[in-house]
């Protein structure tokens, strides 16, 4: 089954309820915290829709835009108000003790490692998925950067080694796996809502992605 995340940057807590209201029904919606330029209502963006809701607050290492401090504190507060994953760096500072405490409120772990310069190769991804298995994820995420067609593969093989999680290469090179990693055996994958809303590099929207799946015969 193919599922479909679209990330939205919720720069203003208005803004974000309009763009959730305007998505033609994704399977969950990443809400990307690091771009809020505002104290967000996260209570309010939970009631803005039934959509499963991750949230995420990315630093400028992980190819986010978070500058702030407290930003644990912000995440559990998005799981305290309804949020049903919270996404987490694997080098987050006590690790543990975060999931731990996400776990506690009720909402799932998706634990990443982001390489913006490089894919790096099985074995580095399997370790990976180790590690954050070992610190409690329901979901692991390992992204890299495509410098060839052929960084699109280490991302697949994990993936049909490793069902249930998540893993594509960043770039124009490494929408091959984007589009085919859910098809691996990815939890899902990742859209933008729309032509110039993408918060990650080679990011597609969520149309173009559902029209690639239909003409390959697949439905998401």
């Amino acid at each position: 089954m193919v599922r479909i995340c679209v990330s939205v940057p919720a720069t203003t807590t208005v803004a974000a309820i309009e763009a959730i209201r305007g998505l033609a029904k994704p399977d969950l919606i990443e809400l990307r915290l690091d771009y809020a330029v505002e104290r967000l209502d996260l209570r309010k963006l939970r009631e803005s829709t039934s959509i499963p809701l991750i949230g995420t607050a990315r630093v400028p290492s992980h190819g986010g835009r978070w500058g702030g401090g407290e930003r644990q504190r912000l995440l559990l507060s998005a799981v305290r108000d309804g949020f049903d994953y919270v996404d987490v760096e694997v080098d987050s500072v006590s690790l543990g003790e975060l999931v731990e405490k996400i776990h506690d409120k009720g909402a799932s772990v998706i634990i990443s490692r982001h390489h913006l310069d490089r894919t790096p190769p099985l074995d580095e991804i399997l370790a990976a998925h180790a590690e954050a298995k070992a610190a409690g994820a329901d979901v692991v995420k390992v992204v890299g950067t495509a410098g060839s067609p052929s960084d699109n593969l280490p991302c697949l093989e994990y993936l049909a080694r490793e069902p249930g999680n998540v893993s594509f290469a960043m770039g124009a090179l490494g929408v091959p796996s984007r589009v085919l990693s859910p098809l691996m055996g990815g939890a899902f994958t990742y859209a933008s809502a729309g032509e110039g809303g993408g918060v990650a590099p080679g990011q597609p929207t969520l149309a173009s992605l559902r029209e690639i799946y239909r003409l390959m015969g697949v439905t998401p």
